[in-house]
Formats: structure tokens, C-alpha cells, sequence
């Protein structure tokens, strides 16, 4: 009985001699390199090549599946970074509106601080037609109308005035925190072109992963 088994190399056709203690070896022909793979009485060679390829395939899935959980576990830290430096960038326009506010209300003051002498002078004008007239007359009770409207009108003024006077600044400085927005909305800008990265990078790892199945 021989010692060897003959098979054909895959690669040129050339004989090969496989004896039983060969597990790897080079075609005498074409000196490519073949496997020797046994399994149940049967002899099989398969070129390195096509070993090393399935190899390297099976290595960069398992590299890509790896590489997806840990772009998976960034992306999610930094949506959370995210967020808290969204609810930062929230309470610095609440300041902002605050201050804007301010000086709505300082606007309002200085308008009835304004309108506060034009409403009296009204007020007189008024007090001196009523009285001129006879009490039941028409130009009697548009006189009286308009000193109840130029009345309310103080009363208003005054409570603007008020308000604005009573009120405190909010803080900080609004050129304070109109640079702290900026800089937040850098951040965010930042976290989210880094997360598209990160987004992408994942795409390309699943493609692989998919390649390799």
C-alpha cells in the first residue's frame, strides 16, 4: 500500500504527493502554497491564499462588530453631552429673554414718564371745558370721558415706572451671556458633526460586518 496520497494541484494541475504527515505545503510546479485538510478518510487541499482570505474576513467582521458596539457606546455619551450642554444653552436665552424684558419694561417707563405731564395737561384742558359747560351737554360728557381715559392712562404710566424701578437686572451682564451662548453653541455644533462622524463610521462597519456574512 502506498504512502502517499496523488492529487491535482487547484492552482497549475500539476501532481501532488500527499504523504500522511503533511499538513502544509508548495506545489512542486507552480510553487503555490496549499493546506492539507483530512476529515473522515477524505484528503482535501485548499490553496493558502484562499485560507488566509476566509481568515482575514472572518478577523474583519469580528474587528467591525467590536468597533460597532464601541462607536455605539460614543455616540450615545455624546448625545448625552449633548443634551446637557443644550440645557445649558436653554438657560442662557431664558437670561437673554430676561434682559430683553428689562428693557421692554424700561421702554414703558420712560414712555410714561413722557406721557405722564401730557396727560395732566390734558386732564386740565379737560377739567376746565366740563366746567364751562352746562352738566348735561354732549361736549360735558366727552370731556368727562377723556379725563377718565387720560386718568387711566396715568395710572398705567405710574405702574409702568413702577415696575421697571422696583424690578432688578438680571444677571449675568447680557454681553456676558451672549458669550457663553455662543460658546455653547459651538459645543453643540461640535457634538453633533462628531456624532455624524461616529454615525458614519458605524454605517461603514455594519456594511462590512453584512460583506462578511
Amino acid at each position: 500500500m502506498a504512502d502517499f496520497v496523488t492529487l491535482t494541484c487547484p492552482t497549475c494541475g500539476g501532481k501532488l504527493h500527499i504523504t500522511p504527515d503533511l499538513d502544509r505545503f508548495a506545489c512542486a510546479h507552480c510553487g503555490n502554497e496549499h493546506l492539507v485538510k483530512r476529515s473522515e478518510g477524505v484528503i482535501a487541499i485548499q490553496p493558502l491564499a484562499e485560507s488566509l482570505t476566509g481568515l482575514r474576513r472572518a478577523t474583519d467582521r469580528t474587528a467591525s462588530e467590536l468597533a460597532i458596539r464601541r462607536l455605539t457606546d460614543d455616540v450615545a455619551q455624546l448625545q448625552a453631552a449633548r443634551q446637557l450642554v443644550e440645557g445649558k444653552a436653554a438657560e442662557h436665552r431664558k437670561v437673554i429673554a430676561a434682559h430683553d424684558a428689562k428693557k421692554a419694561e424700561g421702554q414703558a417707563a420712560i414712555g410714561g414718564l413722557v406721557m405722564t405731564p401730557l396727560c395732566y395737561a390734558v386732564y386740565g384742558v379737560s377739567d376746565f371745558i366740563t366746567q364751562a359747560q352746562p352738566e348735561n351737554s354732549f361736549t360735558s360728557f366727552v370731556s368727562m370721558m377723556l379725563m377718565l381715559m387720560v386718568g387711566l392712562m396715568v395710572l398705567m404710566s405710574i405702574w409702568f415706572i413702577l415696575k421697571w424701578l422696583l424690578s432688578s437686572d438680571p444677571t449675568p451682564a447680557r454681553h456676558v451671556v451672549e458669550e457663553n451662548l455662543r460658546v455653547v453653541e459651538a459645543e453643540i455644533a461640535s457634538l453633533t458633526e462628531r456624532m455624524a462622524q461616529k454615525q458614519s463610521e458605524i454605517g461603514h462597519h455594519q456594511q462590512m460586518v453584512s460583506l462578511g456574512n
